[in-house]
Formats: C-alpha cells, sequence, structure tokens
C-alpha cells in the first residue's frame, strides 16, 4: 500500500475530509472551492511524491532479473501509471507482455493484454481499443481476468456515450454498458463495493442513485480514488436532478481526492469548471477547465481533449470579456480618481499652509506652555524643599527644647547632688574625719552616674523617636533585629545611631560622648552595616531619615 505524506499545513484538511462524505451537506460550497483552490495550487507537490515512488519502483525493475518478479513490478508500474499519463502506461502494458510472452504463461500474456486495452479505452483510441476487443475470448480467461475483460469494454461502451453524442449510436452503446454490466456483476461478489458500484450502472432514476451512492459512502471504508469516483457520480446525477449546490460540492471533493492521489484520468474538474461557469464564477471555473486541460495533455487523452476543447474557449472568452470590461471601469476610474487627486491636491496645498501656520502658533503656544512648567515645576520644588526645611526645623526645636529641658533638669539635679557632696566634704575636714573622706569618694560612682545620663538620654530620644526600634529593625534581617533591655534603655550600638539621627555625625563627638575610643564607635558602626539588607552607603542615610512619629 502506498503512503503519501501531507505537509503539515494541509494535515487539518485532510483530517476534516476525510470524513466528509458523512456531512457534504452541511459544508458551505464557498468553503470547500477555497480548499479545492489550495490543492490545486499544491498539485504538483503530490505530482512529485508520486512521481518519486514510480522512480523507486523503476530502479527496483532495473535491479531484478526474475522475469516474474519483472512482471509484478511492471504490472505495478502499469497500475501506477494508467491513472496518471498514457505514453508511460503504454510502455509498462507492452513491458508486461513482453515478459508474459517471454515466460510462455497464456494468464500472463492476457492480463498483459488486458492492460493494453485498459490503455487503449483510457487514452481514447476507440478504433484500436475496439479492435483489440473483438480479438479477445472471455471465456478462456479465468474469472478474476474476466472481471477486468468486462470491467475495460464497460469503460469503453460508456466513454462512447460520452464522445459520440448522435441519437444514432446513442441506444446502442447503452445496451452495450448494460450487457456488460451484467456480465460483469455474475463475476462480483455481492457486498462488497464493486458490485454495489456496478450496480448502479442499471439504475436510470438519479434520486435513487444519489441514495445508493450515499449508502455506498456510509457503509463501506473506501481508498481515496474510490472516493474521488463516488463523489463524482454523485455530482453528476446531483446535477441531472437540478441540485447544482450538491453537485458543485461533490465534484469539488472529487477533485480534491483526484488531486491528493496524483489521478490526472479525470472529469471532475471538467464537470465542476463548466458548472461553475453555468453559475458565473468565471475566473474559478476558467482555473478549474485550465488544469482539467493541462491533465488531459500531460495524459494525453484525445476524447478528454477535444471535450475539454469545446467548452475552454468559451469560458475564455467570457473571462477576457470580463477583464476587458473591467479594464474599461478601471480606466474611468483612474480618470474619475485623476481628477479628484487633483483638486485634492489643491485642497492639500491650501491646508497645508494653514496647518503650517496653525503648527508655529502651536509651537510658541507649546513653547510658553514648557516655560510655565518650568516655572510651576521649580516653584513646587522650592516649595517642597521649604517644606521640608519647616519640618525640619519644627523636629530640630522639639528635639532642642525637649533636650534643653532634660539638660537643666538634670544639670539642677547634679548640681543639687554636688552642692550636698561638697557640704558633706566640708564638714568632713572641718571636723578631721578624713577616713570619711575616702568611703564618700567611694559611694560617689562615676559609671552610676554616667549610666544614669545614658538611661536618661535613651528616654528622652524614644520619646522623641517611639518608633525608631521597628524602623531600624526593617533595615535588617530578621535574625539580626535589635531590642531594648526590660528598663528601655538602648544599647551603645542604637546609641551611636541615635546620635546620628538626631544629626550628630562626628565620630570623635559620638566617641566623646559615650566615652568610647574612635576605633570602637567605627567597629559598632561597620558590625551593624555588615548585617543590613540595604547597601551600606546608604545606611546612615535612611538613619538620619527615619521619621520622629514612624
Amino acid at each position: 500500500m502506498r503512503i503519501i505524506l501531507f505537509p503539515k499545513k494541509l494535515f487539518g484538511i485532510l483530517l476534516f475530509l476525510i470524513c466528509a462524505h458523512g456531512i457534504y451537506g452541511s459544508m458551505p460550497n464557498d468553503s470547500i472551492l477555497k480548499v479545492l483552490d489550495s490543492e490545486l495550487d499544491n498539485r504538483f507537490f503530490y505530482y512529485e511524491l508520486k512521481e518519486d515512488e514510480m522512480e523507486r519502483m523503476k530502479q527496483q525493475l532495473h535491479q531484478t532479473d526474475e522475469l516474474h518478479a519483472r512482471f509484478e513490478l511492471s504490472n505495478r508500474l502499469f497500475n501506477e501509471y494508467i491513472v496518471y499519463q498514457y505514453d508511460s502506461a503504454w510502455v509498462y502494458a507492452q513491458n508486461t507482455l513482453d515478459i508474459a510472452t517471454a515466460l510462455n504463461n497464456e494468464i500472463l500474456i492476457t492480463e498483459s493484454r488486458l492492460n493494453i486495452l485498459k490503455s487503449l479505452v483510457l487514452a481514447g483510441l476507440y478504433k484500436e481499443a475496439f479492435e483489440l476487443i473483438n480479438t479477445l475470448n472471455p471465456g478462456k480467461m479465468p474469472d478474476n481476468l474476466k472481471i477486468t475483460y468486462y470491467q475495460n469494454c464497460l469503460r469503453f461502451y460508456q466513454d462512447l456515450l460520452l464522445y459520440n453524442r448522435s441519437n444514432q449510436f446513442q441506444k446502442d452503446y447503452r445496451e452495450k454498458v448494460l450487457q456488460y454490466c451484467d456480465s460483469l456483476l455474475i463475476y462480483l461478489n455481492p457486498n462488497t463495493f464493486e458490485y454495489d458500484n456496478y450496480n448502479l450502472l442499471l439504475y436510470t432514476d438519479d434520486n435513487i442513485k444519489i441514495a445508493k451512492y450515499t449508502e455506498i459512502l456510509d457503509k463501506y471504508q473506501l481508498s481515496p480514488h474510490n472516493y474521488a469516483i463516488i463523489h463524482s457520480n454523485l455530482a453528476v446525477s446531483y446535477h441531472n436532478v437540478n441540485d447544482t449546490v450538491r453537485a458543485i460540492y461533490n465534484a469539488a471533493l472529487s477533485s480534491i481526492y483526484d488531486i491528493r492521489t496524483s489521478i490526472r484520468e479525470t472529469t471532475s474538474k471538467k464537470s465542476l469548471g463548466q458548472w461553475l461557469y453555468e453559475l458565473g464564477n468565471i475566473d474559478f471555473a476558467s482555473k478549474c477547465m485550465q488544469i482539467a486541460m493541462e491533465d488531459a495533455i500531460f495524459y494525453d487523452n484525445r476524447s478528454r481533449k477535444i471535450e475539454i476543447s469545446t467548452i475552454l474557449p468559451i469560458i475564455e472568452k467570457e473571462r477576457l470579456d470580463i477583464v476587458s470590461s473591467q479594464k474599461d471601469k478601471l480606466t474611468n476610474y483612474l480618470i474619475t480618481v485623476s481628477l479628484l487627486a487633483l483638486i485634492a491636491l489643491m485642497l492639500l496645498v491650501i491646508i497645508f499652509r494653514q496647518i503650517s501656520k496653525l503648527k508655529n502658533a502651536k509651537k510658541s503656544i507649546q513653547d510658553q506652555y514648557n516655560e510655565i512648567r518650568l516655572i510651576n515645576y521649580k516653584l513646587e520644588e522650592a516649595n517642597k524643599e521649604l517644606e521640608r526645611s519647616k519640618r525640619m526645623l519644627e523636629e530640630s526645636n522639639q528635639i532642642k527644647d525637649m533636650y534643653i529641658v532634660q539638660s537643666l533638669y538634670g544639670k539642677s539635679e547634679y548640681i543639687e547632688r554636688f552642692e550636698n557632696l561638697l557640704k558633706t566634704i566640708d564638714r568632713k575636714v572641718t571636723t578631721r574625719q578624713y577616713e570619711d573622706l575616702s568611703k564618700l569618694y567611694k559611694e560617689f560612682n562615676m559609671k552610676t552616674e554616667r549610666d544614669n545620663m545614658y538611661s536618661s538620654f535613651d528616654k528622652t530620644f524614644l520619646l522623641l523617636f517611639p518608633n525608631f526600634i521597628t524602623e531600624f529593625n526593617k533595615f535588617l534581617n530578621p535574625e539580626d533585629q535589635v531590642t531594648i533591655d526590660e528598663e528601655g534603655n538602648l544599647n551603645p550600638e542604637l546609641r551611636i545611631f541615635a546620635l546620628i539621627r538626631l544629626g550628630i555625625t562626628d565620630n570623635e563627638r559620638i566617641a566623646k560622648f559615650l566615652n568610647l575610643s574612635v576605633k570602637t564607635v567605627y567597629s559598632y558602626k561597620g558590625k551593624l552595616k555588615s548585617k543590613a539588607i540595604i547597601p551600606k552607603e546608604e545606611f546612615e542615610y535612611r538613619i538620619s531619615r527615619i521619621p520622629k512619629n514612624g
């Protein structure tokens, strides 16, 4: 079985058309004609596939010396060419006869002569075919060759019915068709596609034929070539009952199957072109008829070329008349459009001048607007800067006020304690209690005093910046968060950054206030910066921007 590979873009269409025989009434003709149009343009792709396959078979034939194998390959090549090109089919039909003669096999000789008969019939060489029919004796043939013989004779008289329209011979040809059909049906198995298909030749009512052909499509899983045959027959029957829509649909579908199976001995495209012409679709009718003629010439079917030649010039003449009419209309349109274009050009010059003036005015207005915007922007920036300065000044004043009060209170308390200490010292000196002076010195602990001072600083700072710890921790990883002790005191690292928030950025001043070395201050600052989730160079700036109230 031969497998044809389709391009990816056609795969979806193929899947749809495989089952199209069951739903052909639901697809509008414009859609199926679009599919056919695409396939007509792609036809040489399928022809190349077929020729490549036949070329492989020829190579096998040239490499084979055994006569039976050569006969089988020649016969296969004949069956491929018989629907593709007459000349090559004739060559391989003769080749089978030469091999069969060399084998001295009467059955193979008869089969080869039937190949020659089929070539003559399909090429339209009716005189030669008639002479050969009279030399063949079906009584001496095996049943399978009798089937082939009667099929060829049947096709011969069917073609004569179409080729010779004279009433003088129509009756005789039809009787021959029926006679050979009866003989053929004797050797075909009932309930097969071939039997049901040929049996329909006995019917004259096209409505019955349509129903029977539809039953065949539903009943059998057919090859693409047989689908093409059935849809072609359906198209003819629909046309005979004046159902042009379905006739065109089935003819188009038959043509698609013919193209995809590289069948060039076909009537579907010719019938389709003729019916489309009758409906007024001249362009597509012309395309179908031209490709039908292309197939007939390539295949070299004499009767088909004559038949198409009687129709194609009529279609082409009308198409050329339409083109000529369209050219005249186009000329008139061009003259009209040219006049309108000239008027439009004049109007454009006037409009362009007005636009130029408007552009200049717009540019002047835009420049003034941009200048005003720039002034407004600078004013807004100045206002924002003043607002920031005002907030900072207010904040600075609040901090100063708070620390002045705290400083006055602390100094007052310290002076009071220092005054009491001096009184006690004076009293001890007066009473010569020198040993008590040493105890008094020990009672006055500088570290405790300093811790009290830091604690007072911490409380005042946290009153001013209640959310400082929360905001500070936003700059650190969760595992590095800092806290204050239970009494609400800051650790030395936090005090350093608290002083930075108050605007004291000089490391020596910070070290002096906290009673630390400058190196220790650097160390504490670097330790916390290394844990920051923000860039180190931004850390102190972000701390200095922590809002007073969070």
